[in-house]
């Protein structure tokens, strides 16, 4: 079997359970950037990065079939207290922020960041989608959102690992 169908050479697609759309659909955009942070995230592998991938696919398989039901979103508010555990067990172990810092540091906390500004490019995105459609966006909306924010901590957890400084923004 052929990895390619030919049936999105004129600028279609479909979606789970139907339906021909237009690949500048808002909903396309939403999919593909999750595709992006997905990829990006594949750079810093982890068990716990592995575990976020999980759930972007798992979002956007339910972003993308039609028969999905706001029930089905819920989830992703246990996802989302997952996340601010997280966020809460990695600061205690930071110093304190008190400036604006510079994405950067190391090489591995630099990608952290770009995933970080991927994300919020995400998050922009699902505010256009969600003008279209309500189906999720509570769940949705706190677990992107806070997916920004665990990723801005991994980028200063990784560098203060590798003893590294976070670069503060000077005027």
């Amino acid at each position: 079997m052929k990895i390619y169908t030919k049936t999105g050479d004129l600028g279609q697609t479909s979606l789970i359970y139907g339906g021909r759309f237009a690949k500048s659909e808002d909903i396309f955009e939403v999919l593909g950037t999750l595709d992006e942070l997905n990829a990006l995230l594949g750079l810093m592998p982890s068990n716990q990065i592995a575990t976020i991938q999980s759930c972007l696919f798992e979002l956007g398989a339910l972003l993308a079939n039609q028969m999905a039901k706001s029930a089905d979103f819920a989830i992703f508010g246990d996802y989302t207290s997952q996340l601010e555990d997280t966020i809460d067990d990695l600061e205690e172990k930071l110093p304190t922020l008190r400036n604006f810092i510079l994405p950067g540091g190391s090489s591995k906390a630099a990608y952290f960041h770009l995933a970080r500004a991927v994300c919020r490019r995400l998050e922009r995105a699902l505010v256009r989608l969600y003008k279209k459609r309500t189906i999720g966006r509570k769940y949705t909306f706190m677990y992107i959102n806070r997916l920004s924010y665990l990723l801005f901590v991994l980028a200063r957890t990784t560098n203060h690992k590798l003893r590294k400084k976070d670069i503060i923004w000077r005027k």
